[in-house]
């Protein structure tokens, strides 16, 4: 610490604070001096005593860890001495129940062997009883045997010969039976044959009459569809095409379904006689496909030509005429005398009048 310089001039309270701040500093120094000097000295001496006790911490150490190796091997002595005796006394325990499982064993089957002597000498003695008591039996058998087949060989003839005869007079019995039984199957089978082909002969003719009428009612139709249509041509009015149109097309969707009855009967009938079952049936389909669709399809738009959807007609029925001849060959002779008064069948020259009509 520096003093200040000579030069300086102080008042009485500078040079009083300062001599007080110069002794506390001066104080301070001493105290601060001291006190390092003295802490230097007890930490030697700390030191010192430190040392000590480490080099007695270690010694005691040593002899506790000495002690304690000592008693650990002392205990684990103790306890290898146990383990052998324990051992020897388990050695000995063993062997002497081994000892007694051996006795045992040798006794057991020393008495096994003795009930197994007692019980073979019992049942051979059983076997011998039972050798003797069957040898009786087939004695006494035998001699019944032979008793009986002296009283066969007396009585044999006679035997033989009722036996003969009811041998015979069964089997004339049986044959007798079967010859009956076998006149009345033939005559049976024959009588349900003869049945069966009446009620098919029956049947076949219900078909072809159900046929035979409803290609009537199909011939009907036709003429009243002809009507219809000569109807509808002479009275060509704008106010009643409408309603004539419906009517004609009410009979030919209910002639169309005549004929797809007619076709199921057909088919039916068809089934039984395979050689008329393709004609119908392509009869019926083109009746059905080329006919009657066609006529009705005419008559769906009512502003169609009149003179066309007549010519059409026409055609058609001259088609229906046909299948009908071919379903029925009587049709010729006497469906030609109904259809004719009526519609377009009358004539060629009626036809073709009607074709004109404008």
């Amino acid at each position: 610490m520096t003093l200040p310089s000579a030069s300086l001039t102080l008042s009485p309270q500078q040079s009083l604070l300062s001599f007080l701040l110069l002794a506390h500093a001066s104080y301070r120094f001493t105290t601060s001096t001291s006190l390092i000097s003295f802490q230097i000295r007890v930490s030697k001496a700390g030191e010192k005593q430190l040392l000590e006790d480490a080099e007695k911490f270690k010694r005691e150490l040593a002899e506790r860890e000495s002690d304690i190796k000592r008693k650990n091997d002392e205990r684990n002595e103790k306890l290898q001495q146990e383990l052998r005796d324990q051992r020897t006394a388990n050695t000995e325990f063993l062997d002497e129940k081994r000892r007694n499982q051996q006795n045992t064993r040798n006794s057991e089957k020393k008495e096994n062997e003795e009930r197994c002597i007692f019980n073979r000498e019992q049942l051979n003695q059983q076997r011998r009883d039972l050798d003797e008591t069957i040898q009786k039996k087939k004695v006494e058998q035998r001699q019944q045997f032979q008793a009986e087949m002296t009283a066969v060989r007396e009585g044999g003839d006679r035997e033989v010969k009722i036996y003969e005869d009811a041998r015979k007079t069964a089997q004339k019995d049986h044959e007798m039976k079967e010859k009956i039984v076998d006149e009345n199957f033939q005559g049976q089978m024959a009588y349900l044959n003869f049945l069966g082909e009446m009620g098919r002969v029956t049947h076949l003719d219900s078909q072809i009459c159900s046929i035979n009428q409803k290609v009537a009612d199909i011939k009907q139709k036709c003429f009243n569809l002809s009507d219809a249509v000569n109807a509808v041509k002479k009275e060509i009015k704008p106010e009643l095409i409408l309603h004539r149109v419906k009517k004609i097309r009410d009979e030919a969707e209910s002639l169309r379904k005549s004929a797809q009855m007619a076709k199921k009967s057909l088919i039916q009938a068809a089934n039984l006689e395979r050689s008329e079952k393709n004609n119908l049936k392509k009869q019926l389909e083109r009746l059905e496909d080329g006919g009657l669709e066609i006529l009705c399809d005419k008559f769906q738009n009512p502003k169609t030509d009149i003179d066309k959807t007549l010519k059409e007609i026409s055609k058609e029925v001259e088609a229906i005429e046909n299948v009908c001849e071919e379903m029925n060959p009587s049709f010729h002779t006497h469906g030609k005398q109904f259809i004719e008064p009526s519609g377009f069948a009358q004539s060629s020259t009626s036809r073709q009048n009607a074709l004109s009509y404008q």
